[in-house]
């Protein structure tokens, strides 16, 4: 029911902001009115002095009224905008012309009442014009007083000083709300052009907004496509490699039982277990020992690498693994290993160093691979084996005073089948040593790694904890 009553009472709404501030001040207009006008017709019904003409006069405004409301709502807002203030002016000038108001009294005032309303509805010319017609009015009024026509109740005008009085009250009022009416047209204007310019700006922001969201949709779609490309690639790759490292771990694994047979007959032949052979055979025999011991050291370091690429690498951690005792028994493979080269083998040993516990196969593999590496690269000169112990580690370095290693090169000599320009002639193989050796000292929570200046040799050290954070047996890695 209140929202039925408050769209009976409400003003029409329009696209135009001008005429929605018309329509609003009208339905105020209107209803105060016609609320008068109906308070008045009850007075004057139930009052003992009523008289007829004032009840039909009453009744006709009330007409009025519901007629402009009606007008309003049809949208009419330009045509009852002048009937209003017309209509009022209209009112005012009867009045005097019937006798019932004097043209000093409260018909003046009324009359100058018409100027704000024509102003509100019809801006600063329909102020102009009324009060162009409030003084025809007044001059009218005085001429039909003068003559005799009408006989005021009130106070007559005595003469063209009081008209003159009127004409400046009129004109001072009409100069007023000219300027206010242009001042207010003009605010009305601006707040029209930055409310047209607000709207238009609002517009391209929502354009730029579906725009951006559209933009962004698209390249959300675009960025989960190559996710999921990506995720397919990444799975299809590890797929690849784990297939791979299955195919290199079991080709290596059946490779190395038969070369394992081919190097026992060679040795029993070399022994001459089988019958006597002569010395050339025996010369032939051992370059064929020699070549199937070498290719079983690659057979195994690629199986060591698939193994840890392939996370199938195991540690065997066992305790009391003596240090001196290894590091002598690796001096004296080096001493063997150097086969008469002019290389001298350096041993700088801490005195009472204490046991580990490791992988101690894994731990000799490192070692031996460092060792080894240096008597390839190192033509004369020295290698030293040293071994120090600082608090709760001990760290060996393999120090040769071979061609050394640029430090471009030392950004990848630790990457599987790398190798330097100096690997490759010194030494061939597959270079996996140094990647499977320092893996193996990670995966004891240690660390390895190289300092080296090109010509003047290198130095691999190598830093393992007296006690790794790995249970005892076998751990994987």
């Amino acid at each position: 029911m209140t929202a039925q009553l408050r769209r009976l009472i409400a003003p029409p709404q329009f696209d135009d902001d001008l005429k929605n501030r018309t329509a609003v001040s009208l339905t105020i207009i209107l209803y105060a009115l016609f609320i008068g006008s109906l308070a008045g017709l009850i007075i004057v019904v139930f009052s003992t002095t009523g008289t007829l003409a004032e009840v039909v006069a009453l009744g006709v405004m009330l007409a009025l009224m519901i007629t402009f409301v009606a007008l309003l709502k049809a949208g009419r807002v330009s045509l009852v905008s002048q009937l209003v203030p017309l209509i009022a002016f209209a009112l005012i000038v009867l009045l005097v012309l019937s006798g019932i108001m004097g043209i000093r009294d409260i018909s003046a005032y009324g009359l100058m009442v018409v100027l704000p309303l024509a102003a509100l509805l019809l801006g600063r010319r329909g102020a102009v014009l009324y009060a162009l017609a409030v003084a025809a009015a007044f001059t009218g009024l005085y001429i039909i007083e003068k003559q005799g026509l009408i006989a005021s109740p009130v106070t007559e005008l005595n003469g063209l000083d009081d008209l003159a009085e009127l004409y400046i009250y009129v004109g001072v009022a009409a100069t007023v709300l000219w300027m206010l009416v242009t001042n207010l047209s003009k605010t009305l204007d601006r707040v029209r052009v930055q409310n047209t310019e607000l709207q238009r700006t609002q517009a391209e922001l929502q354009a730029l907004n579906t725009q951006l969201e559209a933009r962004v949709a698209e390249r959300t779609e675009e960025l989960r496509a190559a996710k999921e490309a990506a995720e397919a690639a990444r799975d299809q790759a590890l797929a690849a490699d784990r297939l791979k490292s299955q195919f290199l771990a079991s080709m290596s694994h059946e490779l190395r039982t038969p070369l394992n047979a081919v190097l026992s007959f060679n040795k029993l032949l070399k022994l001459g277990t089988f019958g006597e052979v002569n010395d050339e055979q025996v010369e032939y025999l051992g370059k064929s020992i020699d070549s199937a011991t070498h290719l079983l050291a690659l057979i195994n370091d690629v199986l060591d690498v698939t193994k840890i690429q392939s996370g199938m690498m195991k540690l065997f951690i066992e305790e009391d693994f003596d240090l001196n005792t290894e590091i002598a028994s690796m001096a004296d493979t080096a001493e063997k290993m150097l086969d008469g080269k002019p290389v001298t083998l350096i041993r700088e040993i801490d005195a009472g160093l204490p046991t580990l516990t490791c992988d101690k196969r894994r731990v000799r593999q490192i070692l031996l691979n460092l060792v080894s590496n240096a008597i390839k690269f190192t033509e004369e000169g020295s290698i030293t084996l040293r071994a120090t112990h600082t608090g709760d580690s001990v760290t060996l370095a393999v120090i040769d005073t071979g061609p050394g290693i640029t430090p471009e090169q030392t950004e990848y000599i630790f990457e599987p089948f790398v190798q330097t320009e100096e690997g490759i002639k010194h030494a061939g193989g597959t270079g996996l040593g140094l990647p499977i050796s320092k893996k193996l000292a990670e995966a004891h929570g240690g660390r390895l790694w190289v300092e080296s200046t090109p010509g003047a040799g290198a130095a691999f050290h190598v830093r393992l904890p007296l006690t790794p954070r790995l249970e005892l047996g076998e751990v994987a890695i």
